[in-house]
C-alpha cells in the first residue's frame, strides 16, 4: 500500500493546501499518479540504506540536520498543517480500492472545476476499462457523498454542479 498511499497523500496533500509544489498527477490505471513519488520513495530508500535507519523518524531526523535551512524550516512549518492531515485522512481510508475511488474523484474534481454527478461517473467509467469494471456507479456516487459530507465538495444552488468548498480551501490552508 506504500505507492498507493504515497501517490494519493500527494493527491489529497495538493488538494488541502491548494498548492502544486513538486507533482504532477496524471490519470493512471489506479486513479492519480505522479511518477516523481517513486523516485523520491527510491532516493530514500537508498538513504535509509546508506546511513542503515530503519525507521521514517530516524531518518527525516538526519536528513533534516543535513540538509535544511531556515528557511526550509519556515516552509516546512508552513506546509506541515496540509501534509499532517492529507496523511492523516488517507490513513483513515480502509483499503486501497477505496482509496483510488476517493483520490479519482477529487482528482476529477480539481481537473474540471464544476461539474455534475453524472458527468464524475461518466469521466470515472471512461477512466479505463479495468477501472470501468472495477468500480461500480454506485460505489463512485458514494465517493462522491463522501467527499460532500466532509465539506470537501458541495453543490451549487440548483444542487446540481459540484465544486471544491472555498471555506474547506480557506481553512485548511491556515
Amino acid at each position: 500500500m506504500y505507492k498507493t498511499s504515497s501517490s494519493k497523500s500527494g493527491v489529497f496533500y495538493e488538494f488541502i493546501s491548494g498548492r502544486t509544489l513538486f507533482f504532477s498527477f496524471q490519470k493512471y490505471k489506479y486513479g492519480p499518479y505522479a511518477h516523481s513519488i517513486d523516485i523520491v520513495g527510491r532516493n530514500i530508500g537508498e538513504y535509509q540504506s546508506f546511513y542503515g535507519l530503519n525507521d521514517t523518524e530516524s531518518t527525516y531526523q538526519l536528513a533534516y540536520q543535513v540538509i535544511c535551512s531556515e528557511k526550509t524550516t519556515k516552509l516546512l512549518n508552513r506546509l506541515s498543517p496540509a501534509i499532517e492531515k492529507a496523511v492523516a485522512y488517507v490513513n483513515g481510508i480502509e483499503s486501497d480500492h477505496e482509496l483510488e475511488g476517493l483520490a479519482t474523484v477529487t482528482y476529477l474534481v480539481q481537473t474540471f472545476s464544476r461539474i455534475d454527478a453524472s458527468q464524475i461517473v461518466s469521466e470515472f467509467k471512461q477512466w479505463s476499462d479495468d477501472k470501468a469494471t472495477r468500480f461500480t456507479e454506485d460505489e463512485i456516487k458514494k465517493y462522491i457523498d463522501c467527499l460532500e459530507q466532509m465539506g470537501v465538495i458541495e453543490r451549487d444552488i440548483m444542487g446540481k454542479l459540484l465544486h471544491f468548498r472555498v471555506s474547506f480551501l480557506q481553512i485548511n490552508n491556515n
